[in-house]
């Protein structure tokens, strides 16, 4: 995998709107909150333009994409946000010859992720400039820390769905796109042996199974080691059902063996998100389950960040 030059004081970083259209006010916001950062934010030259519901026509999204994936002068991509059209630009890709730098966002974008992985790029799964960074939705220490190198956190808590331990290359995201995804030539593995990060919104439990379920049985899973969902907002089952979402989700991955836990703040989710560099090294291993009363505790783990997703100068990893 190619890790990405650091973000550092002043680099400029292209705002773009692959997907979904965007509102001035809130792309506003996002570019301020770049420029807190210390970063120099350069709107994409059709970044407000609207065509239904996407960000401008095909041809207008796949201009500014391409743009911030190859001018020499800028050193990071943020996306604007997600919503739909992202995949309409994929098969235009194949012929871009595209720069490695820090590329960061989720949703709609996890098929952009996608086509970045299956060429070599590490990018990452973080907040997006007019959602979470402008309305403060975001962990700034966490893409700080990571899109310039500087982590502090190197472990992120969850709670065990099944034990277990597994290592492998981070990737995954936002499941409606990872499922769109299965039988194209852009589907998962993307990396090789690697967890999996699922994250979605507001996705009933039937769903969740139905997409899982096709994931599983188009082979999709077959070098993944270890899963790890998100908060899953919104996805609960509801009171009257008489199984909850855990149920569902295990149900769904029947025969996976590996680990598989949940609660990742990333993506869609009511918490501050988290920046994870994709296509980096992680380790997802339980913690000791303490016994109490009647019943032994909740199955706790972490997720161990083993790797940086850039570098001072951008190098391959092995």
């Amino acid at each position: 995998m190619i890790r990405p030059k650091a973000l550092g004081p002043g680099s400029r970083v292209a705002v773009i709107a692959p997907a979904g259209r965007v509102t001035k006010a809130r792309l506003d916001e996002g570019l301020d909150c770049l420029r807190s950062m210390g970063f120099e934010p350069v709107a994409g030259e059709n970044v407000l333009k609207r065509n239904l519901h996407q960000a401008g026509l095909d041809d207008e999204r796949l201009s500014d994409l391409i743009w911030s994936l190859t001018d020499p002068e800028i050193h990071g991509v943020i996306c604007a946000r997600g919503g739909e059209g992202a995949t309409a630009l994929l098969p235009w890709l194949e012929a871009a010859r595209v720069e490695p730098r820090v590329f960061c966002g989720y949703s709609d974008v996890t098929a952009l992720h996608a086509w970045l992985q299956r060429n070599g790029w590490v990018t990452f799964h973080g907040p997006m400039a007019a959602i979470e960074m402008a309305n403060d939705g975001f962990d700034m220490n966490s893409f700080i820390g990571e899109v310039t190198g500087v982590r502090t956190e190197h472990s992120i808590p969850l709670r065990f769905l099944r034990s277990g331990q597994a290592e492998g290359v981070l990737s995954g995201g936002c499941l409606s796109l990872l499922a769109a995804l299965a039988g194209t030539e852009w589907a998962l593995p993307w990396t090789g042996r690697s967890i999996l990060l699922i994250e979605d919104v507001a996705e009933p439990p039937y769903k969740l199974h139905r997409m899982l379920t096709q994931l599983r049985d188009s082979q999709s899973l077959r070098d993944v080691q270890g899963i790890i969902f998100g908060t899953m907002s919104k996805c609960e089952a509801a009171a009257d059902d008489g199984f909850t979402l855990d149920e569902v989700l295990l149900d769904a991955l029947k025969g996976f063996e590996g680990p598989i836990a949940i609660g990742l703040p990333i993506g869609h989710c009511d918490q501050p998100v988290l920046t994870l560099p994709l296509g980096t090294r992680a380790l997802l291993a339980p913690e000791e389950s303490q016994q109490g009363g009647t019943a032994p505790a909740p199955l706790t783990g972490r997720l161990h960040l083993t790797e940086l997703g850039v570098t001072e100068e951008m190098v391959v990893l092995d």
